[in-house]
């Protein structure tokens, strides 16, 4: 029972550094500026879109050339892999939820309009909602402060019907992300070869 309990903590530990780059809060920060840079582009927010999706392979291409190398590639157990499939769940459920309130939004319905303040806060809400369980299902506690961050920051557009609130939070987390991944990159600097291979030996 001891080792088991080990293993587990050792999982844990490694899985929390492999979090520990600040990726997240950069490619979220990113989001959200883009996002508010969609709100303001007109017609030409397409252009910001085509940028927005292609944010998630380029986190993913940071995860392999930055992280990894520095940290190695982690194998993770059967219950933290069932956490991730859910994790996949929820964000699926998540952005149908967003999309259909879009369309409802875009609709201009009467009730949207008489309940504003009830769907700025409900928005708001879900999103903090969704970070919640992320943070949870990853184990990643820093998600909690930022879900509330980005829900605060839907509510307050939402309200205000600005999307400047998106602007300052999204500034916000990038700055701290980049902060967090230059600490990660001294903290754990690239083994040279030598020290890969043993010295060559």
């Amino acid at each position: 029972m001891p080792e088991s309990l080990n293993l587990k903590e050792l999982e844990r530990k490694a899985w929390q550094s492999f979090q520990q780059d600040g990726l997240m809060e950069v490619f979220l920060g990113a989001l959200l500026v883009l996002a508010f840079l969609a709100g303001i582009a007109g017609e030409q927010r397409f252009f910001v879109y085509i940028v927005m999706l292609l944010l998630g392979p380029m986190l993913f291409l940071a995860k392999r050339y930055v992280t990894v190398p520095r940290i190695g590639q982690v194998q993770f157990g059967p219950k933290r892999k069932a956490n991730q499939r859910l994790l996949a769940v929820v964000a699926v459920v998540a952005v149908g939820l967003t999309l259909a309130l879009m369309l409802v939004a875009m609709r201009g319905s009467s009730w949207l309009r008489d309940n504003h303040v009830l769907i700025s806060f409900g928005l708001g809400g879900m999103v903090a909602l969704v970070f919640t369980a992320m943070a949870y299902l990853k184990d990643f506690p820093r998600l909690y402060i930022v879900g509330l961050l980005i829900g605060a920051a839907f509510t307050v557009t939402e309200l205000l019907d600005n999307p400047a609130p998106l602007l300052v939070v999204g500034s916000i987390l990038f700055v701290v992300g980049l902060a967090i991944l230059a600490h990660f990159v001294r903290q754990y600097p690239v083994p040279s070869a030598d020290v890969t291979h043993g010295g060559g030996r």
